[in-house]
Formats: C-alpha cells, sequence, structure tokens
C-alpha cells in the first residue's frame, strides 16, 4: 500500500486537549470536534470543553473555528460525543466527576461524582444511547444512565475491578452488554453487565494479560472488523491483538512495537487500517499482513512537538480509501490530516 496526503492543519489552543469527533449531519464537507482541556496549573488543573468546526474548502481558507466553549472546575481526561443524534457531551474529569452538556450552547446539564480518584475515561453504550460506561484511578468500574431519575445511582458497580489504576474502558460495538477494560496491572478483562459483577469468561479466563512483559495497559479498543478481538497498547510502545473467544491468551500476532522510540501508546483507532498515537509524538498507520501475521507499518506521522493525548478517525468522507486523522497533544495544538491509502499494483 502506498500513501498520500491530501491536506494538513494545525489549530493552536490554550491548553492540553483530548478529542473526540463526527461528521456534521448538515453538511458532510464539515468536521465538528469536541476538545476538553486541562490547564496543567496549580494544584488542582482547570479545564474547559471547546466546539469546534473545521471545513473542507481550503480554496477560501477556512479551517477550524470554535462554536462555543465552557469553562470547568477540574481538568478534562476524556470528552466524548452521546446520545441519539450526538446531542450530548460527555466528558470525565480530574477531580472523579462525570460532566454532561448540551451540544446545543455546550449548556451544563448535569453532572455525577463517579469516582474517589481521577475519572480516567468513559465508553457510551452503542446499542442503548442512553448509557454508558466510566472507569477510574480508583480501579472502579460504573454503569450509568442519564435517563435514571438518580442519575448519581449506577445501574452497575464493579469496586475492585483491577489492582491499580484503570486506564481506559470500551464497549463492545455489537454486543450491548459487553465491555473491556484495561488497567496500570497489566490486564485486559472482558466483562458482561447481564451477569452482575462477574468476569464473561471466569472458568477460562477471569484476568488476561496480554502483555508479554507485563506491561500497563494504556488503551483498548474492540476491532472494527471482529466483535470478539481486542486491540491493545502498552506503556512500552506495544501493540497486541487478543481473542476473547480463545481459552488462555489468545494472542492473534506477537506483540509489536509500532512506535520505533517505544513510547506509550495512548489510543488506538480501528479500521480497515489501525491507527496509533504514542507519547513518541507520532500517530502510526499499520495494517496486519495476511501471510505474516504480523501487523505491516504503512507511515509513521509526526505533527506534534509533544506526547499525542488521543486520535480521532474518519473514513471516507471526501473519498474513497480516505482517512481525516484528527490528534491532540500536550504541546497545546489539534492537528487534523487527511490520509489516502492505495494498494500498489505490480
Amino acid at each position: 500500500m502506498t500513501m498520500s496526503n491530501t491536506f494538513t492543519d494545525v489549530m493552536q489552543i490554550d491548553s492540553i486537549a483530548v478529542t473526540d469527533k463526527f461528521n456534521s449531519i448538515e453538511n458532510d464537507a464539515d468536521i465538528v470536534v469536541l476538545a476538553g482541556l486541562s490547564s496543567l496549573e496549580g494544584n488542582t488543573w482547570d479545564g474547559a470543553i471547546r466546539f469546534l468546526s473545521y471545513k473542507f474548502n481550503r480554496e477560501k481558507n477556512c479551517a477550524f473555528s470554535e462554536i462555543n466553549s465552557v469553562s470547568c472546575n477540574s481538568g478534562v481526561t476524556m470528552v466524548r460525543f452521546a446520545g441519539p443524534q450526538n446531542e450530548l457531551a460527555l466528558s470525565s474529569h480530574d477531580d472523579g466527576c462525570i460532566s454532561i452538556f448540551s451540544i446545543n450552547g455546550l449548556l451544563y446539564v448535569d453532572s455525577i461524582h463517579a469516582h474517589g480518584d481521577i475519572a480516567s475515561a468513559i465508553s457510551t453504550n452503542p446499542m442503548n444511547c442512553s448509557q454508558f460506561i466510566s472507569c477510574g484511578w480508583d480501579g472502579a468500574i460504573f454503569s450509568w444512565d442519564w435517563n435514571s431519575v438518580d442519575k448519581n445511582k449506577p445501574l452497575m458497580s464493579i469496586s475492585n475491578a483491577h489492582y491499580k489504576h484503570i486506564n481506559d474502558i470500551s464497549f463492545n460495538p455489537q454486543h450491548e452488554s459487553i465491555f473491556c477494560s484495561g488497567g496500570q496491572d497489566g490486564f485486559i478483562r472482558m466483562w458482561d453487565s447481564r451477569i452482575g459483577n462477574n468476569n464473561i469468561y471466569t472458568e477460562s479466563a477471569e484476568c488476561v494479560n496480554i502483555a508479554n512483559n507485563y506491561q500497563a495497559v494504556s488503551c483498548v479498543e474492540w476491532s472494527s472488523s471482529d466483535p470478539f478481538v481486542v486491540l491493545s497498547g502498552t506503556d512500552d510502545g506495544c501493540i497486541h491483538a487478543f481473542d476473547c473467544r480463545v481459552e488462555g491468551r489468545g494472542d492473534l500476532f506477537p506483540a509489536q512495537k509500532i512506535h520505533e522510540s517505544g513510547g506509550r501508546i495512548r489510543r488506538i483507532c480501528s479500521s480497515n487500517v489501525i491507527f496509533s498515537a504514542s507519547d513518541d509524538t507520532t500517530i502510526a498507520a499499520s495494517t496486519l499482513h495476511e501471510h505474516t501475521e504480523n501487523l505491516t507499518v504503512l507511515e509513521r506521522i509526526r505533527k506534534h512537538s509533544d506526547y499525542v493525548t488521543d486520535l480521532s478517525v474518519l473514513y471516507g468522507i471526501t473519498g474513497h480509501d480516505t482517512y481525516t486523522v484528527i490528534s491532540s497533544s500536550t504541546d497545546k495544538t489539534i492537528h487534523i490530516e487527511q490520509l489516502s491509502f492505495a494498494t500498489n499494483e505490480s
């Protein structure tokens, strides 16, 4: 496969950011982006959420523009669109709270006092738009429903889901009760909310450590092509793939260090191309080689000068086999780049 760069652009912001995105319903040539900010100043970091728009029209010199913004009392660790029409913004915070905002004006809707330490990640239920899960540095996982009369009462709670900090959590895109979590203890765990606080594979693999050297699991992502395969990134810069149907480890390919400097992988986005973001300031695009069962790196992109904190990838907005890659960084920028991959002809 070969890569071509269609365009690239960058927005300077005043704080470090984590991002989310979706393709605008009103205009397919626009992207709207949620950016969660942390100031890194003082004993308790304050933060903000910014709702941004990007127009694909370089001839008119259009780029990022701010639609709305709102200040927060603590730093934002993750922000995600939610609701049937992406009409809500969910944000997790350094003070352990989860906040809910209306996209229309970024108006405050509610707040949940979720965790006793940093709320590190959130994930919305793709099959039930009012439900989401959260995890935190307190080692706990909670399931919530913002339509509940008592929003501060979780639907499900797992108080000791991991031995240490939980770094990421992800709903299965095809099974509304199944999700996975990745922790500082080096484990990935698969859960099913239908059977309470029990692991879905309690008899064969209650805890599964997929890192060969017991590295902390920094992020998890379900494969876009197989609902039983989990991709994960670790603190040593490796990507793993785990098949949860296989008793024991179920590694689909050997752990591979995709990022040359070996920095922690912050985010993985899965499609027919796997994108990963790293503390080594790079974004890598890779694909699974059919014959060797190894990941082949298509391209490494270095557009940031510090840690890449989050990554979003849109496919096919402006053409077939075109990827729009949105990344945020502790260098206080949000970067957008459009890449195109094509198969080499022999």
